[in-house]
């Protein structure tokens, strides 16, 4: 079965991006479905599994190497990571239709953009997998029995106060 973005290109696909993005605030996730299972190529060839979450408060952001506003939400996720890892927080980052490792590697390079948490080379199944993903950025809170807590669409102005503090309540759970 062919997907949305698969079926939609140019100036559609476009349209169809911009309008998800604009899509503001987070999501409670009805029920904390269970994060799904998965095994993904990471920029440095090796392979990342869902398992290496385990037991830590999460965030995993899908975005695009050529969607600005992901862009600029990189040096926030630097800040997270290396502010909570030590609370047993980590951050995830999955590209989606940005091309293959190589290619999204040169890209982050070109944009000297830094990036201290691990990145891997996501698809359309993952996206829908995570209960679907219609434009960039959408992240995604995961607690530490790896269930999504909530969903978070496009880029506003409380976005990053309400995410470190959904983390910080998160964090001070144990389980």
């Amino acid at each position: 079965m062919m997907g949305l973005t698969a079926r939609l290109s140019g100036p559609l696909l476009g349209a169809v991006l911009l309008l998800a993005a604009c899509t503001h605030g987070p999501q409670p996730v009805p029920g904390l479905s269970p994060l799904p299972a998965f095994e993904l190529e990471s920029l440095d060839g090796t392979r990342f599994s869902s398992k290496a979450l385990a037991g830590k408060v999460a965030l995993v952001d899908f975005w695009a190497t050529w969607c600005q506003p992901c862009l600029e939400e990189i040096p926030f996720w630097n800040q997270l990571q290396k502010g909570y890892a030590d609370r047993g927080f980590t951050m995830l980052g999955i590209t989606v239709q940005s091309g293959w490792a190589s290619d999204i590697k040169s890209d982050i390079e070109k944009s000297k953009l830094e990036i201290n948490y691990p990145v891997v080379v996501g698809d359309e199944k993952i996206a829908q997998e995570f209960g679907g993903v219609l434009g960039f950025p959408t992240t995604f809170l995961i607690t530490r029995d790896g269930r999504i807590f909530k969903k978070y669409t496009g880029q506003y102005p409380a976005k990053e106060t309400l995410i470190e503090t959904d983390i910080q309540t998160l964090l001070r759970h144990k389980r």
